[in-house]
């Protein structure tokens, strides 16, 4: 056969190094890429200080304890809205104030709250299993879209449609802009949404 060239280090070409050293910190990644090798010159930068005294308190009574219910939501203009009962209050972080944005009555209660991206409309869902949209400037309410047979425990925007889950196991897409409660349906969920 023919000869291959040889060379001073063709011994070793397929021969395999050591296994580079492991780390605690690296032992469970699942990346190839070692942490160490990700920035070798740069200075890992320090971990965040985060204060263990809270620089506001709030009272929230009635907050209930479902790990199902979304009652607590950040909007994009610096609003904290919170479900407490069956009423929705508005806090502002830039000026302390606090506002009730609506009261759904006696016999319904609040079960989550969603801000739209921008921020300026709150989603409300109910137990009773009604979305309502409310406008925060105004504390009007724009509309009530139904579709649910069981109490709305979550919501989420993009763009104009809002995507909303249910105990009835089911989560409706609406277009806002549309007269329809909601475009589509899906199934599939065993259990609450």
């Amino acid at each position: 056969g023919e000869k291959g060239f040889k060379t001073p280090d063709s011994k070793s070409l397929f021969r395999y190094k050591s296994s580079p050293q492991t780390n605690q910190e690296d032992a469970f990644s699942l990346s190839p890429v070692s942490f160490q090798s990700c920035a070798p010159n740069e200075p890992r930068k320090a971990p965040r200080k985060i204060n263990k005294a809270p620089f506001k308190v709030l009272d929230a009574p009635q907050l209930q304890d479902d790990f199902y219910l979304n009652l607590v939501d950040w909007s994009p203009g610096n609003v904290v809205s919170v479900g407490l009962g069956n009423c929705v209050y508005l806090w502002s972080a830039a000026t302390s104030r606090v506002t009730k944005l609506c009261d759904l009555g006696p016999e319904d209660s609040v079960t989550a709250v969603s801000w739209t991206q921008r921020g300026a409309h709150l989603a409300v869902g109910t137990n009773k299993g009604e979305v309502q949209i409310w406008d925060s400037s105004q504390c009007r309410k724009l509309r009530t879209m139904t579709g649910h047979l069981g109490r709305v425990g979550t919501m989420a925007w993009n763009g104009y449609v809002l995507s909303t889950g249910s105990r009835d196991h089911h989560i409706l897409h609406r277009d806002v802009r549309q007269p329809a409660p909601f475009m589509s349906k899906l199934h599939g969920h065993r259990q609450e949404v």
